[in-house]
């Protein structure tokens, strides 16, 4: 397959090998929005994810990973809630009500 880039055709698979990446990779990270540059560049990590690479002036905007998330925080709700349900009705059973 070629791609047309500052009007000159290049053959996508062979510049891939060229910079020892696969073809289906390149061709993959084209079609996601890459750039060629972009493409050719960033190496290829474990199981063929690209491999992060470490940027100190990326700040991380993922929450401490001591704090609960608002899905697993209503989650433990429900679950209290269930409990202390099923203990009102087992302490109603005891009593006979």
């Amino acid at each position: 397959m070629t791609k047309t880039a500052t009007a000159k055709k290049i053959n996508i698979s062979q510049v891939a090998r060229d910079a020892g990446l696969t073809p289906a990779a390149v061709h993959a990270r084209l079609h996601s929005g890459w750039t060629l540059e972009q493409a050719l560049a960033r190496p290829v990590g474990p199981r063929g994810r690209p491999r992060k690479i470490p940027s100190p002036s990326v700040v991380s905007s993922t929450p401490p990973s001591d704090m609960l998330s608002p899905v697993k925080f209503y989650r433990y709700l429900w679950a209290i809630g269930v409990g202390v349900v099923l203990i009102g009705v087992l302490i109603g059973v005891v009593q006979g009500v």
